[in-house]
């Protein structure tokens, strides 16, 4: 595909089309999506995180969130034409049907418009893994998602790792929780892979600072690419591994405990920990490096208010990175901001979605129509930035 205009250039999988029903404040709404990027933008209480949600669950399978819904999405992979839909919710389910309906979740698959016969015992979500076909998102939410994630990122951390190569509950939990991000995943990931799932046996101090040499080196190169990238956009210079980390060898020599692992920030020349940033540079870490971590390109990304806490100068620096990764990647932002729409060109305004929350008919989304992109286009040839027009003009409803 074109690089032009914000577009995909490679890419096996790109969400077309959603449709959904009564989930929370949406009653019925359906809406086109372009590959590369797509900008929701509404005021307070429209639904606008409610149709995100919504939409994760839909992308990656949670259809528990989605009982009391119907939804139809249409995506395309590898130029295959993908439809799943959910046909029925749970209200007014006769008891008889409840059962079945709980446990295959009603829904059906098509690809290029032909019904697909699922086998036994293989709902959607199976099928399409086992035919490698990639559905799902990573939600990136408003806020600062490190504060939740405390260890490593927020606060020292400490695991055990025993010399098989398992880990302990503590690694898993910071990977694999709740609260876990793409970022964190990644490089913890990796950790395991490369070196602690072949962890020699630790005899003495020498193995001890071999073993730290090797972490050390491993963290370099995984961050690597988000050092090419962040100086630019924030004002963090560079990431680090603390070098004050221990690993303690244990009397046993059949575990090692690491502990006062944890990042660090270069900021003017000084080395801080994640504590000690801005809300604004903790936002902007957050946002950036969880797009770098993402090496799947068919992984849809689904980001709330990128505008939250950043300065006009930042945030107009922030939506330059966001524009350049949605080269590679989908996203789908929403925001309250006009300023982020001056990221789209005259030729982009395809692109703009608009989000209100109707008395009678609950959350609206709609393109602008073509009238009202002549007019927004005209504007910007004459005035330059579209953030200007819609200020002033009639595009939002009150």
């Amino acid at each position: 595909m074109s690089k032009a205009n914000g577009a995909i250039e490679k890419k096996d999988t790109f969400l077309q089309h959603v449709s959904l029903k009564n989930y929370k404040s949406i009653k019925d709404v359906e809406i086109d999506f372009k590959p590369g990027l797509n900008i929701i933008i509404g005021k307070n209480a429209s639904g606008k995180t409610n149709f995100v949600n919504g939409l994760d669950a839909i992308l990656n399978f949670r259809f528990d969130d989605l009982l009391d819904s119907e939804f139809i999405i249409k995506a395309l992979s590898r130029n295959d034409e993908i439809e799943v839909n959910k046909r029925q919710s749970t209200q007014n389910t006769p008891v008889k049907d409840l059962f079945d309906l709980l446990i295959n979740h009603n829904t059906s698959l098509k690809i290029k418009n032909k019904d697909v016969d699922l086998p036994e015992h293989q709902d959607v979500k199976e099928y399409l893994q086992y035919n490698k076909i990639s559905f799902n998102s990573l939600k990136i939410d408003y806020g600062i998602q490190y504060t939740k994630t405390s260890q490593f990122i927020n606060t020292p951390f400490s695991f055990v790792i025993l010399n098989n190569g398992k880990v302990s509950r503590d690694l898993l939990k910071v990977t694999m929780g709740d609260n876990w991000t793409q970022f964190v995943y990644s490089f913890f990931y990796r950790l395991y892979l490369e070196i602690l799932l072949s962890l020699i046996q630790v005899k003495n101090e020498s193995d001890v600072e071999i073993l730290k040499k090797e972490i050390v080196s491993l963290s370099e190169e995984c961050f690597e690419n988000i050092n090419r990238i962040i100086d630019k956009y924030t004002p963090i210079q560079r990431i680090r591994l603390n070098r004050t980390f221990n690993i303690i060898k244990e009397n046993t020599s059949e575990k090692q405990t690491i502990t006062n692992f944890y990042l660090e920030f270069l900021i003017d020349e000084n080395w801080l920990p994640f504590s000690l940033l801005s809300d604004g540079t903790k936002r902007l870490f957050y946002i950036i490096s969880e797009m770098l971590s993402i090496y799947d390109s068919t992984k849809a990304i689904l980001l709330e208010e990128p505008e939250l806490g950043i300065h006009p100068h930042q945030l107009h620096q922030l939506m330059q990175f966001i524009k350049e990764q949605s080269r590679e990647k989908q996203i789908i932002l929403t925001t309250h901001s006009p300023q982020v729409l001056d990221v789209l060109g005259p030729d982009e305004l395809d692109r703009v979605i608009i989000c209100h929350s109707d008395p009678k008919n609950g959350t609206q989304l709609s393109h602008l129509t073509e009238k009202e992109i002549a007019k927004a286009k005209k504007y910007m040839k004459e005035e330059a930035f579209l953030s200007d027009y819609w200020r002033f003009s009639d595009l939002e409803p009150t």
